[in-house]
């Protein structure tokens, strides 16, 4: 059975899909019922990194450089 190249990459997406957020599930699940209970609501909670300049610089950065990604390589191959 052949399947197509949209099909496999839709199924690809959901299994990835699916892995982030059983990964995710797990995590949050821990950190309520175990992580949470020991040693506080508030130290519990993701802490978030001190904003950076240049992080947010170079997010940006990566965003314009990968978003038109695709687009460049289809057509690359549409010339071949």
């Amino acid at each position: 059975m052949k399947v197509s190249r949209v099909a496999l990459v839709m199924r690809l997406a959901f299994l990835y899909f699916a892995a982030v957020f059983f990964v995710g599930f797990l995590l949050g699940a821990a950190r309520a019922l175990w992580i949470a209970p020991r040693i506080g609501e508030r130290p519990a909670e993701p802490r978030r990194a001190a904003r950076d300049p240049v992080s947010g610089f170079a997010y940006v950065l990566a965003l314009l450089l990968f978003a038109p990604m695709p687009a460049v390589i289809a057509r690359r191959r549409s010339r071949r």
